[in-house]
């Protein structure tokens, strides 16, 4: 209870109970019943139960992975990602807030847990908003929805992927070129928010004179990027995620003796093993609870008989579907961890979706990036509270900004769901450029849409020509793509019209 909350206690004992006591269940969710033996063979003595996949991912791929990024950790990598973030996204308008979206982009190339990456990144970022103008609620809400997209930034993802290979029987390298596009698709989002949001506010870049030079920056601890590169090559020509890890940390320990400054110690050894096993705890923990679910949900068949329901309400359509499959990954997340909020998502609705020829992948992918969301979805949104306890902020008021700012990443599953091509999954180079070219145009659309602004305040024919420009934009085919960008890009030359008309 102390390590995954007692959401997640009293989901696994409702579970226990619906598999001892179903029979007693009207309706389609009832079931024969099954002794106290069978139950406990299940959980304890199959591959089904407690000691199934979930946890033996977590004490072998999961536990490596955090390992590797506690000992990136103590070698600087935080102040690396720092620096380099400023020199990348400084000298742009609104530089500050930007710098938060870099900065967790990199952060979540090591770092996949939502909350690590806002700690991390927020304490640097937040007064650097809150020092150019930005309000502080607004700062608090930019770490967290830069924080969350951490968990699906490859190659070291949330914890969860590294069970979505599993589950699929795929290698872990397939999904982490999967998740690439629909990543920076992500954080492209979100920077087009901040952008419209600064140039709103008239905000500038942040000064030349308080910004490192890249070449000073990648001098003095470029060196710290080569194990994630080791990482990345080891995976891409398909060694396992065991392998990878381990020479990933053995990089990073050896790399750190090139300067003075990254060198490891003795001290900042241990102190990585040691972060390493503890943030490890509540992982393995949550992943060996969850295997109780995973157990009741096969013997009792209860995730075909949900998904044929959701698909049966749904009538058949994938887009309802989807839109369930979202909602019941919202409303667990507000009480799992990430991770198990995967696995029974992945479990119960993921099936309904493939039933209805959705790619496997895409509908795995799709349940993995809403039960990440879920951290930013109030009333329960953890990484905004936890942004918040950095500004000093209310919780809730930043929960709701933070949900405003990601709502234009909400469309990005859809997007790959209709087109997953996006996912490198089938296709070629020109359907997979066409389908990434119209899906930044899209979310790029949604952003101004839901922030009422382009170059100048939109009215509202422009701001629905926006939407619906971007909605068109999800699905394929040849004659929503041109309707969709016909309809954007005539609000964008509008816009444009009327800035310089004012600017006269």
């Amino acid at each position: 209870r102390r390590s995954v909350g007692k959401e997640l206690m009293i989901l696994a004992l409702l579970f226990l109970a619906y598999g001892y006591w179903g029979e007693y269940i009207p309706g389609v969710l009832g079931h024969t019943g099954f002794t106290y033996k069978r139950i406990v063979y299940q959980l304890f003595l199959s591959s089904e139960g407690i000691f199934g996949i979930s946890l033996g991912v977590s004490a072998t791929y999961i536990f490596l992975f955090i390992l590797f990024g506690a000992f990136l950790t103590e070698t600087g990598m935080g102040r690396f990602i720092k620096d380099l973030a400023m020199s990348l996204a400084g000298r742009t308008i609104g530089g500050e807030a930007k710098v938060s979206i870099v900065a967790s982009g990199l952060m979540g190339m090591i770092n996949g847990s939502a909350v690590g990456n806002v700690a991390a990144t927020g304490t640097f970022t937040i007064p650097l908003m809150t020092g150019a103008g930005f309000k502080p609620v607004f700062a608090a809400a930019v770490v967290a929805v830069a924080g969350t997209g951490g968990m699906i930034m490859p190659p070291v993802m949330g914890a969860a992927s590294f069970i979505m290979a599993e589950f699929l029987g795929l290698h872990y390298g397939v999904i982490m070129l999967a998740a690439a596009i629909p990543a920076v698709l992500y954080y492209l989002a979100e920077y087009a928010v901040i952008h419209i949001e600064a140039v709103k506010m008239g905000m500038k870049p942040i000064p030349r004179d308080e910004i490192i030079p890249l070449t000073k920056v990648m001098r003095e601890r470029g060196h710290l990027l080569v194990p994630i590169i080791v990482i990345v090559y080891l995976l891409l020509i398909g060694r396992t995620p065991l392998y990878a890890a381990f020479y990933g940390i053995i990089s990073s320990i050896a790399v750190s003796f090139l300067t003075k400054a990254t060198r490891l110690t003795w001290k900042s050894f241990f102190k990585a093993m040691e972060s390493g096993a503890r943030q490890s705890v509540g992982v393995g923990i949550a992943c060996a609870v969850v295997g109780n679910i995973i157990g009741i949900t096969n013997l009792t068949g209860l995730g075909l008989v949900l998904g044929d329901n959701i698909v049966s309400l749904a009538g058949g359509s994938v887009l309802i579907t989807t839109f369930l499959t979202m909602i019941v990954c919202v409303i667990l997340g507000m009480g799992l961890p990430t991770t198990a909020c995967y696995i029974v998502t992945a479990t119960i609705a993921a099936p309904a979706l493939m039933k209805l020829g959705v790619n496997p992948l895409a509908a795995h992918m799709f349940t993995y990036y809403f039960a990440c969301l879920s951290n930013l979805t109030p009333p329960v949104a953890i990484a905004s509270y936890g942004a918040a306890g950095l500004s000093g902020q209310s919780p809730s008021a930043v929960g709701w900004t933070g949900f405003r700012i990601s709502l234009a990443g909400f469309l990005i599953p859809f997007t790959f769901i209709f087109n997953p091509e996006l996912l490198l999954v089938g296709g070629d180079y020109v359907s997979i450029t066409i389908s990434t070219i119209t899906s930044i145009i899209g979310v790029i659309a949604l952003a101004s849409s839901l922030q009422n602004f382009l170059y100048v305040r939109m009215n509202l024919i422009q701001r629905a020509g926006m939407f619906f420009g971007a909605l068109l934009l999800i699905f394929p085919g040849l004659t929503t793509d041109i309707a969709g960008v016909a309809l954007t890009g005539t609000v964008f030359f509008w816009q444009r019209m009327q800035a310089r008309s004012r600017a006269l």
